[in-house]
Protein backbone atom coordinates (compact mmCIF):
# COMPACT_ATOMS: atom_id res chain seq x y z
CA UNK A 1 0.00 0.00 0.00
CA UNK A 2 3.04 2.29 0.93
CA UNK A 3 5.51 1.06 -1.20
CA UNK A 4 5.64 0.95 -5.29
CA UNK A 5 6.55 -1.89 -7.41
CA UNK A 6 9.85 -1.44 -6.94
CA UNK A 7 9.90 -1.78 -3.00
CA UNK A 8 10.45 1.43 -2.46
CA UNK A 9 8.50 3.69 0.21
CA UNK A 10 6.09 5.99 -1.52
CA UNK A 11 5.93 9.88 -0.37
CA UNK A 12 2.98 8.97 2.29
CA UNK A 13 4.28 6.41 3.32
CA UNK A 14 7.41 8.12 4.24
CA UNK A 15 5.17 10.78 5.68
CA UNK A 16 3.02 8.01 7.71
CA UNK A 17 6.67 6.40 9.10
CA UNK A 18 7.72 10.03 10.42
CA UNK A 19 4.31 10.72 12.12
CA UNK A 20 4.87 7.19 13.85
CA UNK A 21 8.10 7.87 14.70
CA UNK A 22 7.23 11.36 16.23
CA UNK A 23 4.67 9.59 18.28
CA UNK A 24 6.93 6.86 19.72
CA UNK A 25 9.39 9.18 20.55
CA UNK A 26 7.62 11.63 22.11
CA UNK A 27 5.68 8.34 24.45
CA UNK A 28 9.26 7.31 25.26
CA UNK A 29 10.67 10.52 26.28
CA UNK A 30 7.47 10.74 28.52
CA UNK A 31 8.33 7.65 29.85
CA UNK A 32 11.79 7.83 30.60
CA UNK A 33 11.34 11.37 31.99
CA UNK A 34 8.66 9.55 34.80
CA UNK A 35 12.06 7.14 35.42
CA UNK A 36 14.50 9.64 35.60
CA UNK A 37 12.34 12.10 37.37
CA UNK A 38 9.72 10.47 39.47
CA UNK A 39 7.19 12.87 40.88
CA UNK A 40 8.70 14.53 44.06
CA UNK A 41 8.13 12.72 47.48
CA UNK A 42 4.31 13.51 48.78
CA UNK A 43 4.57 16.57 50.84
CA UNK A 44 3.61 16.21 54.54
CA UNK A 45 0.42 18.73 54.66
CA UNK A 46 -2.42 17.01 53.55
CA UNK A 47 -4.07 19.63 51.31
CA UNK A 48 -7.69 18.83 50.69
CA UNK A 49 -6.95 18.29 46.70
CA UNK A 50 -4.94 15.49 48.50
CA UNK A 51 -7.51 14.12 50.72
CA UNK A 52 -10.17 13.77 47.86
CA UNK A 53 -7.82 11.75 45.70
CA UNK A 54 -6.49 9.25 48.87
CA UNK A 55 -9.71 9.21 50.12
CA UNK A 56 -11.53 7.79 47.22
CA UNK A 57 -9.20 5.13 46.09
CA UNK A 58 -7.28 5.16 42.65
CA UNK A 59 -8.24 9.57 42.13
CA UNK A 60 -12.33 8.87 42.63
CA UNK A 61 -13.89 11.30 44.66
CA UNK A 62 -14.90 10.34 48.31
CA UNK A 63 -18.18 10.04 49.55
CA UNK A 64 -17.40 12.31 52.10
CA UNK A 65 -17.21 16.21 51.65
CA UNK A 66 -13.69 17.70 53.09
CA UNK A 67 -14.11 21.06 54.94
CA UNK A 68 -11.19 23.50 54.58
CA UNK A 69 -9.06 24.22 57.66
CA UNK A 70 -11.07 27.10 59.38
CA UNK A 71 -10.53 29.70 62.38
CA UNK A 72 -10.76 27.87 65.66
CA UNK A 73 -11.57 29.54 68.95
CA UNK A 74 -8.28 30.51 69.41
CA UNK A 75 -7.65 32.13 66.11
CA UNK A 76 -5.03 28.79 64.87
CA UNK A 77 -6.32 26.83 62.21
CA UNK A 78 -7.62 23.79 62.62
CA UNK A 79 -6.12 20.89 60.98
CA UNK A 80 -8.51 19.18 57.77
CA UNK A 81 -11.26 16.97 58.08
CA UNK A 82 -12.26 14.72 56.21
CA UNK A 83 -15.67 13.98 56.82
CA UNK A 84 -18.88 15.40 56.71
CA UNK A 85 -18.89 19.49 57.34
CA UNK A 86 -19.26 20.35 60.82
CA UNK A 87 -22.73 21.33 62.06
CA UNK A 88 -24.04 24.91 62.42
CA UNK A 89 -26.40 23.95 65.40
CA UNK A 90 -28.35 20.92 66.83
CA UNK A 91 -27.99 17.47 68.02
CA UNK A 92 -25.68 16.21 65.79
CA UNK A 93 -22.13 17.12 65.20
CA UNK A 94 -22.27 17.24 61.15
CA UNK A 95 -25.24 18.09 58.83
CA UNK A 96 -23.52 16.63 55.90
CA UNK A 97 -23.78 13.00 55.29
CA UNK A 98 -24.09 10.63 51.93
CA UNK A 99 -25.10 7.36 52.02
CA UNK A 100 -22.87 5.17 50.12
CA UNK A 101 -23.35 1.61 48.78
CA UNK A 102 -21.83 -1.90 50.32
CA UNK A 103 -18.26 -2.13 50.09
CA UNK A 104 -16.28 -4.31 51.61
CA UNK A 105 -12.82 -2.94 51.86
CA UNK A 106 -11.70 0.11 49.56
CA UNK A 107 -8.87 -0.57 46.89
CA UNK A 108 -5.82 0.46 48.86
CA UNK A 109 -4.58 2.73 45.63
CA UNK A 110 -0.78 3.53 45.40
CA UNK A 111 1.46 2.41 47.87
CA UNK A 112 4.28 4.57 48.41
CA UNK A 113 7.40 5.30 50.35
CA UNK A 114 7.31 7.60 53.04
CA UNK A 115 8.31 11.15 53.25
CA UNK A 116 9.82 12.26 56.46
CA UNK A 117 10.47 16.36 56.85
CA UNK A 118 11.77 18.68 59.28
CA UNK A 119 11.72 16.18 61.88
CA UNK A 120 7.92 15.95 61.95
CA UNK A 121 5.72 12.86 62.79
CA UNK A 122 1.94 13.09 60.61
CA UNK A 123 -0.08 11.75 62.74
CA UNK A 124 -3.77 11.07 61.83
CA UNK A 125 -6.61 10.90 64.84
CA UNK A 126 -10.28 11.07 64.46
CA UNK A 127 -12.60 13.07 66.36
CA UNK A 128 -12.48 10.89 70.11
CA UNK A 129 -12.05 11.64 73.61
CA UNK A 130 -9.75 8.85 73.66
CA UNK A 131 -6.73 10.69 72.07
CA UNK A 132 -6.67 13.30 74.54
CA UNK A 133 -3.08 12.51 75.72
CA UNK A 134 -1.45 12.50 72.94
CA UNK A 135 -3.07 15.92 72.33
CA UNK A 136 -1.84 17.06 75.65
CA UNK A 137 1.59 16.01 75.18
CA UNK A 138 1.82 17.90 71.96
CA UNK A 139 0.29 20.75 73.50
CA UNK A 140 -2.51 21.19 70.94
CA UNK A 141 -2.94 20.06 67.51
CA UNK A 142 -0.08 21.73 64.75
CA UNK A 143 3.58 20.40 64.68
CA UNK A 144 5.39 23.00 67.44
CA UNK A 145 8.59 22.75 69.44
CA UNK A 146 6.60 23.52 73.06
CA UNK A 147 5.80 19.80 73.33
CA UNK A 148 7.17 16.82 75.40
CA UNK A 149 7.92 14.93 71.71
CA UNK A 150 10.44 17.77 70.95
CA UNK A 151 11.98 19.03 74.37
CA UNK A 152 12.44 15.37 75.07
CA UNK A 153 13.19 13.63 71.86
CA UNK A 154 13.66 16.55 68.88
CA UNK A 155 11.06 15.81 66.90
CA UNK A 156 7.56 17.35 66.09
CA UNK A 157 4.02 15.69 65.93
CA UNK A 158 1.70 16.89 63.58
CA UNK A 159 -1.84 15.96 64.25
CA UNK A 160 -4.87 15.45 61.28
CA UNK A 161 -8.14 15.34 61.78
CA UNK A 162 -9.13 12.41 59.38
CA UNK A 163 -12.61 10.84 60.49
CA UNK A 164 -13.14 8.64 57.66
CA UNK A 165 -11.31 5.00 58.15
CA UNK A 166 -10.79 4.57 54.61
CA UNK A 167 -9.12 7.93 54.26
CA UNK A 168 -6.82 7.33 57.06
CA UNK A 169 -5.57 4.06 55.44
CA UNK A 170 -5.29 5.88 52.41
CA UNK A 171 -2.84 8.63 53.81
CA UNK A 172 -0.88 6.01 55.38
CA UNK A 173 -0.26 3.64 52.37
CA UNK A 174 0.44 6.67 50.17
CA UNK A 175 3.29 8.04 52.38
CA UNK A 176 1.48 10.98 53.45
CA UNK A 177 1.41 9.81 57.23
CA UNK A 178 3.38 7.68 59.26
CA UNK A 179 0.67 6.30 61.72
CA UNK A 180 -2.07 4.70 61.17
CA UNK A 181 -5.22 5.54 64.01
CA UNK A 182 -7.78 3.22 64.42
CA UNK A 183 -9.08 0.55 66.80
CA UNK A 184 -7.64 -2.86 67.02
CA UNK A 185 -10.46 -4.41 65.08
CA UNK A 186 -10.39 -1.68 62.53
CA UNK A 187 -6.29 -2.46 62.12
CA UNK A 188 -7.20 -6.22 61.78
CA UNK A 189 -9.80 -5.19 59.14
CA UNK A 190 -7.13 -3.49 57.26
CA UNK A 191 -4.05 -5.42 58.00
CA UNK A 192 -5.03 -7.61 55.27
CA UNK A 193 -4.82 -5.33 52.58
CA UNK A 194 -1.66 -3.74 54.16
CA UNK A 195 0.19 -6.90 54.01
CA UNK A 196 0.72 -6.76 50.41
CA UNK A 197 3.12 -4.72 51.08
CA UNK A 198 5.57 -4.88 53.75
CA UNK A 199 6.56 -1.27 53.56
CA UNK A 200 2.75 -0.56 55.21
CA UNK A 201 2.02 -3.22 57.41
CA UNK A 202 1.16 -2.31 60.66
CA UNK A 203 2.81 -2.37 63.09
CA UNK A 204 1.09 -1.81 66.86
CA UNK A 205 3.12 -0.70 70.18
CA UNK A 206 1.01 0.76 71.99
CA UNK A 207 -3.13 0.98 73.74
CA UNK A 208 -4.30 4.45 73.85
CA UNK A 209 -7.54 3.13 75.82
CA UNK A 210 -10.70 1.24 76.03
CA UNK A 211 -13.68 2.61 74.78
CA UNK A 212 -15.94 3.41 78.00
CA UNK A 213 -19.18 4.20 76.85
CA UNK A 214 -17.98 5.70 73.85
CA UNK A 215 -19.35 3.60 71.38
CA UNK A 216 -23.24 2.73 71.27
CA UNK A 217 -26.49 2.01 69.72
CA UNK A 218 -29.49 4.18 69.34
CA UNK A 219 -32.83 3.00 68.78
CA UNK A 220 -36.46 4.38 68.24
CA UNK A 221 -38.65 3.72 70.69
CA UNK A 222 -40.48 0.71 69.27
CA UNK A 223 -37.27 -1.08 69.07
CA UNK A 224 -36.54 -2.83 72.43
CA UNK A 225 -33.69 -5.44 72.38
CA UNK A 226 -31.41 -6.48 70.32
CA UNK A 227 -33.66 -9.15 69.05
CA UNK A 228 -35.89 -6.69 68.17
CA UNK A 229 -33.70 -5.32 65.19
CA UNK A 230 -34.25 -8.11 62.74
CA UNK A 231 -35.79 -6.98 59.50
CA UNK A 232 -35.20 -3.48 60.60
CA UNK A 233 -33.12 -0.67 59.09
CA UNK A 234 -29.69 0.09 60.83
CA UNK A 235 -27.71 2.95 59.56
CA UNK A 236 -23.52 3.41 60.47
CA UNK A 237 -19.93 4.07 58.76
CA UNK A 238 -18.90 0.79 57.17
CA UNK A 239 -15.50 -0.68 58.19
CA UNK A 240 -15.26 0.96 61.44
CA UNK A 241 -15.29 0.44 65.03
CA UNK A 242 -19.08 0.66 64.54
CA UNK A 243 -19.51 -2.15 62.27
CA UNK A 244 -17.31 -4.38 64.50
CA UNK A 245 -19.80 -3.20 67.54
CA UNK A 246 -22.86 -3.81 65.95
CA UNK A 247 -22.11 -7.09 64.63
CA UNK A 248 -20.89 -8.32 67.57
CA UNK A 249 -24.08 -7.12 69.23
CA UNK A 250 -26.11 -9.13 66.78
CA UNK A 251 -24.21 -12.05 67.10
CA UNK A 252 -24.19 -11.84 70.99
CA UNK A 253 -28.35 -11.75 70.51
CA UNK A 254 -28.44 -14.51 67.61
CA UNK A 255 -29.35 -12.26 64.86
CA UNK A 256 -27.84 -12.71 61.50
CA UNK A 257 -26.01 -9.26 59.62
CA UNK A 258 -28.53 -10.80 56.80
CA UNK A 259 -31.41 -10.76 59.25
CA UNK A 260 -31.21 -6.62 58.84
CA UNK A 261 -31.04 -3.96 56.62
CA UNK A 262 -27.79 -1.99 56.48
CA UNK A 263 -27.79 1.10 55.24
CA UNK A 264 -24.17 2.90 55.04
CA UNK A 265 -22.57 6.86 55.19
CA UNK A 266 -19.66 8.31 54.68
CA UNK A 267 -18.61 8.57 58.10
CA UNK A 268 -19.95 7.51 62.01
CA UNK A 269 -21.62 11.36 62.76
CA UNK A 270 -23.09 11.33 59.41
CA UNK A 271 -25.24 7.63 60.50
CA UNK A 272 -26.24 10.12 63.06
CA UNK A 273 -27.28 12.55 61.36
CA UNK A 274 -29.26 10.40 58.77
CA UNK A 275 -30.79 8.92 61.90
CA UNK A 276 -31.79 11.86 63.08
CA UNK A 277 -33.34 12.85 59.38
CA UNK A 278 -34.88 9.74 58.22
CA UNK A 279 -37.53 8.49 60.67
CA UNK A 280 -37.50 4.97 58.15
CA UNK A 281 -33.76 4.40 60.03
CA UNK A 282 -34.97 2.07 63.14
CA UNK A 283 -31.41 2.64 64.43
CA UNK A 284 -28.09 3.51 64.77
CA UNK A 285 -24.36 2.98 65.38
CA UNK A 286 -22.32 5.71 65.89
CA UNK A 287 -20.35 7.28 68.75
CA UNK A 288 -20.16 10.44 71.17
CA UNK A 289 -20.96 12.94 71.27
CA UNK A 290 -23.18 12.04 68.83
CA UNK A 291 -24.95 8.85 70.68
CA UNK A 292 -25.47 10.66 73.20
CA UNK A 293 -27.12 14.08 71.49
CA UNK A 294 -29.53 12.65 69.20
CA UNK A 295 -31.66 10.02 71.62
CA UNK A 296 -34.74 11.85 73.56
CA UNK A 297 -34.16 14.90 75.86
CA UNK A 298 -36.58 12.75 78.14
CA UNK A 299 -33.97 9.41 77.84
CA UNK A 300 -31.23 11.97 78.71
CA UNK A 301 -30.20 13.25 74.97
CA UNK A 302 -30.41 16.91 74.38
CA UNK A 303 -32.81 19.61 72.60
CA UNK A 304 -33.07 18.54 69.43
CA UNK A 305 -32.60 14.55 70.02
CA UNK A 306 -35.00 12.24 68.37
CA UNK A 307 -38.37 11.73 69.57
CA UNK A 308 -38.85 8.48 71.45
CA UNK A 309 -35.49 7.48 70.70
CA UNK A 310 -32.96 5.60 73.69
CA UNK A 311 -29.71 4.02 73.85
CA UNK A 312 -29.65 0.08 73.60
CA UNK A 313 -26.62 -0.20 74.49
CA UNK A 314 -22.93 1.01 75.02
CA UNK A 315 -19.76 0.32 75.81
CA UNK A 316 -20.10 0.49 79.58
CA UNK A 317 -22.18 -2.68 78.70
CA UNK A 318 -18.77 -3.96 77.18
CA UNK A 319 -16.11 -1.96 78.28
CA UNK A 320 -13.23 -4.48 77.06
CA UNK A 321 -14.54 -4.97 73.54
CA UNK A 322 -12.93 -2.02 71.84
CA UNK A 323 -9.61 -1.06 71.98
CA UNK A 324 -8.24 2.47 70.35
CA UNK A 325 -4.71 1.53 69.21
CA UNK A 326 -1.96 3.66 66.69
CA UNK A 327 -0.08 1.54 64.12
CA UNK A 328 2.63 2.46 62.94
CA UNK A 329 4.20 1.81 59.00
CA UNK A 330 6.87 -0.71 59.46
CA UNK A 331 9.71 1.37 56.79
CA UNK A 332 9.32 3.91 59.07
CA UNK A 333 9.54 1.83 62.23
CA UNK A 334 12.80 0.52 60.91
CA UNK A 335 14.10 3.93 59.73
CA UNK A 336 13.23 5.41 63.15
CA UNK A 337 12.79 2.80 65.58
CA UNK A 338 13.83 5.88 68.38
CA UNK A 339 11.51 8.01 67.04
CA UNK A 340 8.41 5.53 67.75
CA UNK A 341 9.95 5.04 71.21
CA UNK A 342 9.17 8.91 71.63
CA UNK A 343 5.52 8.63 70.69
CA UNK A 344 4.97 5.64 72.97
CA UNK A 345 6.88 7.44 76.05
CA UNK A 346 5.19 10.81 75.21
CA UNK A 347 1.42 9.88 75.14
CA UNK A 348 2.20 7.98 78.21
CA UNK A 349 3.29 11.35 79.67
CA UNK A 350 0.20 13.13 78.07
CA UNK A 351 -2.03 10.47 79.58
CA UNK A 352 -0.80 12.51 83.29
CA UNK A 353 -1.00 15.22 81.69
CA UNK A 354 -4.70 15.32 80.67
CA UNK A 355 -5.57 13.63 84.74
CA UNK A 356 -4.23 16.31 86.26
CA UNK A 357 -5.33 19.43 83.81
CA UNK A 358 -8.63 18.29 82.16
CA UNK A 359 -9.54 21.83 81.34
CA UNK A 360 -6.50 22.73 79.70
CA UNK A 361 -6.83 19.77 77.78
CA UNK A 362 -9.97 20.41 76.60
CA UNK A 363 -9.92 23.43 75.72
CA UNK A 364 -6.78 22.19 73.08
CA UNK A 365 -9.10 19.15 72.16
CA UNK A 366 -11.94 21.69 71.17
CA UNK A 367 -9.99 23.73 69.27
CA UNK A 368 -8.81 21.76 66.91
CA UNK A 369 -11.91 18.93 66.78
CA UNK A 370 -14.27 22.37 66.77
CA UNK A 371 -16.34 21.41 69.68
CA UNK A 372 -17.38 23.02 73.00
CA UNK A 373 -14.79 22.79 75.84
CA UNK A 374 -17.52 21.14 77.72
CA UNK A 375 -18.69 18.59 75.49
CA UNK A 376 -14.81 17.42 75.10
CA UNK A 377 -14.13 17.19 78.75
CA UNK A 378 -17.10 15.03 78.95
CA UNK A 379 -16.11 12.93 75.66
CA UNK A 380 -12.55 12.55 77.47
CA UNK A 381 -14.88 10.46 80.06
CA UNK A 382 -16.15 7.88 76.69
CA UNK A 383 -12.97 6.32 77.11
CA UNK A 384 -10.84 4.78 79.49
CA UNK A 385 -7.35 5.92 78.78
CA UNK A 386 -5.02 2.87 79.10
CA UNK A 387 -1.52 3.45 81.65
CA UNK A 388 1.90 1.54 81.53
CA UNK A 389 0.72 -1.43 83.78
CA UNK A 390 -2.55 -1.63 81.30
CA UNK A 391 -0.91 -1.96 78.30
CA UNK A 392 1.87 -3.76 79.31
CA UNK A 393 -1.27 -6.49 80.47
CA UNK A 394 -2.91 -6.33 77.54
CA UNK A 395 0.01 -6.86 75.04
CA UNK A 396 1.96 -9.99 77.04
CA UNK A 397 -0.76 -10.89 79.70
CA UNK A 398 -1.67 -14.64 77.96
CA UNK A 399 -4.02 -14.93 80.56
CA UNK A 400 -6.12 -11.20 80.65
CA UNK A 401 -9.42 -12.30 79.03
CA UNK A 402 -8.91 -9.14 76.57
CA UNK A 403 -5.78 -8.90 75.39
CA UNK A 404 -4.50 -8.10 72.15
CA UNK A 405 -4.48 -11.42 70.60
CA UNK A 406 -7.53 -12.16 72.04
CA UNK A 407 -9.07 -9.00 70.71
CA UNK A 408 -7.64 -9.21 67.44
CA UNK A 409 -8.62 -12.45 66.71
CA UNK A 410 -12.36 -11.96 67.38
CA UNK A 411 -12.28 -8.93 65.13
CA UNK A 412 -10.92 -10.95 62.73
CA UNK A 413 -13.23 -14.09 63.03
CA UNK A 414 -16.33 -11.42 63.11
CA UNK A 415 -15.05 -10.02 60.28
CA UNK A 416 -14.41 -12.95 58.52
CA UNK A 417 -17.62 -14.25 58.78
CA UNK A 418 -19.41 -11.14 57.69
CA UNK A 419 -16.95 -11.67 54.17
CA UNK A 420 -14.90 -8.15 54.92
CA UNK A 421 -11.46 -10.05 54.99
CA UNK A 422 -10.30 -13.88 53.40
CA UNK A 423 -7.52 -14.72 55.33
CA UNK A 424 -6.98 -13.25 58.37
CA UNK A 425 -3.40 -11.53 59.92
CA UNK A 426 -2.15 -13.55 62.87
CA UNK A 427 -1.90 -11.02 66.36
CA UNK A 428 1.68 -11.72 66.48
CA UNK A 429 2.66 -10.24 63.37
CA UNK A 430 1.43 -6.95 64.08
CA UNK A 431 1.80 -6.78 67.48
CA UNK A 432 5.44 -5.06 69.00
CA UNK A 433 5.64 -5.13 72.57
CA UNK A 434 9.73 -4.58 73.14
CA UNK A 435 9.26 -0.74 72.88
CA UNK A 436 7.45 -1.26 76.38
CA UNK A 437 9.94 -3.53 77.90
CA UNK A 438 12.08 -1.08 77.26
CA UNK A 439 10.57 2.08 78.89
CA UNK A 440 9.66 0.00 81.95
CA UNK A 441 12.49 1.46 84.57
CA UNK A 442 10.38 5.13 83.26
CA UNK A 443 7.12 4.21 84.80
CA UNK A 444 8.38 2.56 87.69
CA UNK A 445 5.46 1.19 90.52
CA UNK A 446 2.92 1.74 87.53
CA UNK A 447 -0.66 0.15 88.79
CA UNK A 448 -3.14 -0.77 86.75
CA UNK A 449 -6.33 2.42 87.23
CA UNK A 450 -9.11 1.22 88.55
CA UNK A 451 -11.81 1.23 85.92
CA UNK A 452 -15.68 0.76 85.34
CA UNK A 453 -16.74 -2.62 86.31
CA UNK A 454 -18.41 -4.92 83.47
CA UNK A 455 -22.45 -4.44 84.33
CA UNK A 456 -24.87 -5.74 81.43
CA UNK A 457 -27.23 -2.90 80.48
CA UNK A 458 -30.03 -2.53 82.12
CA UNK A 459 -31.88 -1.38 79.62
CA UNK A 460 -30.90 -3.85 76.87
CA UNK A 461 -32.00 -7.54 77.13
CA UNK A 462 -28.71 -8.50 75.08
CA UNK A 463 -26.32 -10.31 76.82
CA UNK A 464 -22.59 -9.08 76.01
CA UNK A 465 -19.87 -10.65 77.81
CA UNK A 466 -16.61 -8.52 79.02
CA UNK A 467 -14.55 -11.17 77.32
CA UNK A 468 -13.99 -9.99 73.73
CA UNK A 469 -14.22 -13.83 72.18
CA UNK A 470 -17.55 -14.33 71.56
CA UNK A 471 -19.87 -16.15 73.74
CA UNK A 472 -21.09 -18.37 70.74
CA UNK A 473 -19.18 -21.76 70.58
CA UNK A 474 -18.01 -21.47 67.27
CA UNK A 475 -16.54 -18.26 67.79
CA UNK A 476 -13.43 -19.62 69.92
CA UNK A 477 -12.92 -21.98 67.33
CA UNK A 478 -10.16 -20.03 65.65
Amino acid sequence: MFRNRDGQLKPGGIVLLLILAIALLVAGSTKLREQLFPPAAQPQAISADELRKISGGGGQPPPATVSQPQPGASGVQQPLVAGAAPAAGGATTVNEYKFVGKSLIKPIGQIQSYSYKNDTVVFPINIWGGWAPIIAANNGFKANKDCVFFKEFGFQVDLKLIDDPDAARAAFASGQSHVLWGTLDMIALFAEGLAKDPRVFPKVCQQIDWSNGGDGVVVRAHVQSANDLRGKTIVLAQNSPSHYYILRVLAESGVSPSEVNFKFTDTAFGAARAFVDNSSIDACVSWSPDIYNIVDEKNGGKKGGVKGARLLTTTKDANNMIADVWAVRSDFYADHRDVVKGLVIGIFKGMDVAAKDPDKVAALMADGFGLGVEECKGMMGDAHTTNFAENLKFFTDADFAANYDRTWRAASYVYKQYGAIGAPVRPEDSKDASLLREVAPLFPGSKEAPGPAFSPAQSSKIRIEAEPILTKTVMIQF
